[in-house]
């Protein structure tokens, strides 16, 4: 069945689409900064950049990558020509 495997396809390149955003966020997101940043009062708390909503793309398109993989793998080992539920 052609089902887990084409799913497995899609799973996969939707996480490389979420890797690549991530990828976008993370370079595009210094070249907004100004060139000399007003001076500060307190220090910067290391949450403040890089927030999980910024990390959010890249671990959902890990996640997706991966499952899209294990879909691929598992559904490729099976034979198609076997009935999954054979007829008694």
């Amino acid at each position: 069945m052609q089902f887990g495997r084409l799913h497995g396809i899609a799973l996969f390149v939707f996480g490389v689409f979420l890797l690549l955003a991530q990828a976008w966020i993370s370079l595009g997101s210094n070249s907004t900064t100004p060139a000399q940043p007003a001076p500060q009062t307190t220090a910067p708390s290391p949450t403040d950049h890089e927030s999980i909503v910024h990390m959010l793309p890249g671990l959902l398109g890990a996640i997706c990558v991966a499952g899209g993989f294990i879909f691929y793998v598992r559904e490729k080992d099976k034979p198609a020509d076997v009935p999954v539920h054979p007829i008694r």
